[in-house]
């Protein structure tokens, strides 16, 4: 939300709330009260957003959704299951849905548009076979402080 809106505003326009529901599919109602609750508009910002909204709850016009929201956890789950060896490969495609070439690629993070254009995942995808230990993935400090800019290491 700081990323976004930035530390203190004194108000936040319809437009750039719409980009922030366009791209992360959350609401503009949810955008200002997650703004409020960090401070970074006022709270009579706030309470003039919100009686605006009154009439129109379900943000009929203002903009939609547009990205695509995608689960990985069954392809990660996949991923670690081929990894330990528990699965072949063919049958770990079967149990994510992919086709073999699909999953190899997914697996070994090769560029998908070098095996079939427009699928699901982008190349931006990387692959998490090699990120697990336990149960868990590993994570960067920059990965919890992108989650919790305020988190501090002990």
């Amino acid at each position: 939300v700081i990323k976004s809106f930035g530390e203190r505003r004194q108000n936040i326009a319809l437009g750039e709330l719409v980009a922030i529901k366009e791209e992360y599919g959350i609401s503009v109602q949810a955008a200002m009260r997650r703004a409020f609750d960090l401070k970074v508009i006022p709270q009579s910002t706030f309470r003039f957003f919100c009686m605006k909204m009154a009439n129109n709850r379900k943000e009929e016009g203002i903009g939609s959704f547009k990205g695509e929201e995608r689960s990985s956890r069954l392809l990660k789950m996949t991923f670690r299951l081929f990894s330990e060896g528990v699965i072949t490969m063919e049958r770990a495609a079967i149990l994510a849905g992919l086709p073999t070439q699909t999953f190899k690629a997914l697996y070994n993070n090769v560029p998908l548009e070098e095996v079939e254009e427009n699928y699901l995942y982008k190349s931006s995808f990387n692959s998490f076979a090699q990120a697990w230990d336990e149960d868990e993935p590993e994570y960067t400090i920059d990965d919890v402080k992108f989650v919790n800019p305020d988190y501090e290491p002990r």
